[in-house]
């Protein structure tokens, strides 16, 4: 796979100074990290170690990588080791849902400013949605199964700030008898649509999930 030909440390280590020297005071200890490893990501100022063809002699230097969590080159092998262990928990003869809760644009610089508490009340505001419903006798009246994926920026145009928690949801019902129980599709479908109607400020959409991974996890 060809290298692309602009990655996102060419951008740091272009624009990272001008930045600072703008955003400084409002850039935490821990964000300046990040720039700095990404910066020095696979470069000679983190060392490296060499190949050495067994063959014809034939030598490469590859440069170490920092190892931030927030570096796209670093955290490509985490991520499919990640994506690959989900796929190992999906039921075999269900269907799945993507559902999607998106907090209005005005309260991006709320949550960017206030991390741990917007991010905290986002994801207790989705499970407990998903469980009120789902455990309504109207409704399913059983527990569901479901994951959380927070997304905080989006690239469609342009990087802009979001909060996004998407939800893989199996189309499933748990009955404490008798195991796991598959719901029909459409009947999964009427109770994802509960879910709009109980909306509030956030937006809520729901839409058939691709077997046997979750394109969306992997943005």
């Amino acid at each position: 796979m060809k290298a692309p030909r602009l990655e996102l440390a060419d951008i740091v280590r272009e624009y990272g100074a001008a930045y600072l020297a703008r955003y400084g005071k409002a850039t935490f200890s821990q964000q300046r990290r990040v720039l700095k490893d990404i910066a020095l990501c696979r470069t000679a100022a983190l060392g490296g170690h060499v190949w050495q063809c067994d063959r014809c002699g034939h030598t490469e230097v590859c440069h170490d990588s920092c190892r931030n969590r927030h570096c796209p080159k670093c955290q490509a092998a985490a991520r499919a080791e990640w994506m690959e262990a989900r796929a190992q928990d999906l039921l075999e003869t269900v269907e799945y849902y993507h559902a999607v809760f998106t907090l209005p644009d005005e309260l991006g610089p709320v949550a960017l400013q206030n991390k741990e508490v917007v991010y905290s009340i986002l994801f207790r505001s989705v499970a407990e949605t998903f469980k009120t419903i789902a455990r309504d006798p109207k409704h399913l009246d059983a527990d569901i199964g479901f994951l959380a994926i927070l997304h905080t920026w989006g690239q469609r145009s342009t990087i802009m700030l979001i909060s996004t928690v998407s939800s893989p949801v199996a189309a499933s019902r748990q009955i404490v008898r008798d195991g796991f129980r598959a719901v029909r599709a459409s009947s999964f479908r009427c109770e994802c649509s509960a879910l709009c109607s109980r909306r509030s400020s956030s937006s809520i959409s729901t839409r058939p999930a691709n077997r046997p991974s979750f394109p969306f996890m992997e943005t």
